[in-house]
């Protein structure tokens, strides 16, 4: 979450590539025509545009904002079963994700839409909102 954050402060999004949910299991696990074309097309310019707004929102308090800690709910994962959010497999999938950063000394946070456990790991599939 370390890139994610560099990402977010500077706007340089390709910082935040190793937390995003990988193409492999991507095309593994969704039952589309063509995952691959759904990946590179919608998926990746979302997540791009996403995290450059969180970018955005930091203003002239991005030089100045401080990475503090990333809490991912897993208790409150689900297992996605095939068939539902059009998919072929089956992952935990969770909500909620906070990122928690200071600016000024006071605490706030980033709210990740969903992340994916894939093989123990949790990625990042959609920061804000769904397209």
């Amino acid at each position: 979450m370390q890139d994610v954050w560099q990402a977010i402060v500077t706007g340089n999004t390709s910082d935040a590539f190793p937390a995003f949910f990988p193409m492999t299991a991507y095309e593994q696990i969704k039952a589309l025509p063509n995952p691959a074309a759904d990946y590179t097309d919608r998926l990746i310019p979302d997540f791009e545009q996403q995290l450059y707004s969180l970018h955005t929102s930091l203003g002239s308090n991005a030089s100045v904002a401080q990475y503090v800690s990333t809490v991912v709910p897993s208790q409150y994962a689900v297992w996605v079963l095939p068939g539902v959010e059009a998919n072929s497999g089956s992952y935990y999938r969770v909500y909620g994700t906070r990122m928690y950063y200071r600016v000024n000394g006071v605490t706030q946070y980033f709210t990740f839409l969903s992340l994916i456990s894939w093989r123990g790991e949790w990625y990042i599939v959609h920061v804000t909102s769904f397209t």
